[in-house]
C-alpha cells in the first residue's frame, strides 16, 4: 500500500502528462493509487458510464484535477480546460446556445471592466 505522499506524487505525475485540452488515461492497476488515497473528494456529478467522479487539489491556487473512475481505468483532466471544452462543444452543437453563451461572456467582460458596478 502506498503512503498518502506517494499517492499524491503519482497523481502529480499524471497531471504533468496532460497537454493543453488533453485527458490522460491511466489503467487501473494495483501499482497506481486510487484518487481517494491522494485526498480526492467525490464530486456532485451524476455518473454516465463511469463509476464515480473526483476532484483532486494538488497545488494551491491551481485548478483541480478532475478524475473519472471507470471499471478498468481512470481518466483525468484539468478542471478549467475540461469546462472550456464542454462549453465549446455545446456552442458548436447549437447556434442559439452559442449566441446565449457569447452574450453571457460579453456581459461578464463588461461588468468586470467597470469594476462589477
Amino acid at each position: 500500500m502506498k503512503t498518502r505522499a506517494q499517492s499524491i506524487q503519482a497523481w502529480r505525475s499524471a497531471r504533468q502528462k496532460i497537454r493543453t485540452g488533453g485527458i490522460v488515461t491511466i489503467p487501473k492497476t494495483a501499482a497506481f493509487p486510487h484518487p481517494r488515497d491522494a485526498g480526492a473528494v467525490p464530486t456532485a456529478t451524476w455518473p454516465v458510464g463511469q463509476i464515480a467522479d473526483y476532484a483532486l487539489e494538488l497545488e494551491f491556487a491551481s485548478p483541480p484535477l478532475l478524475i473519472r473512475e471507470f471499471s478498468n481505468r481512470f481518466e483525468a483532466a484539468v478542471a478549467g480546460i475540461a469546462i472550456a471544452q464542454q462549453a465549446i462543444a455545446i456552442a458548436e452543437a447549437s447556434p442559439t446556445t452559442a449566441m446565449y453563451l457569447g452574450g453571457a461572456l460579453l456581459g461578464a467582460a463588461i461588468r468586470d471592466r467597470h469594476g462589477g458596478h
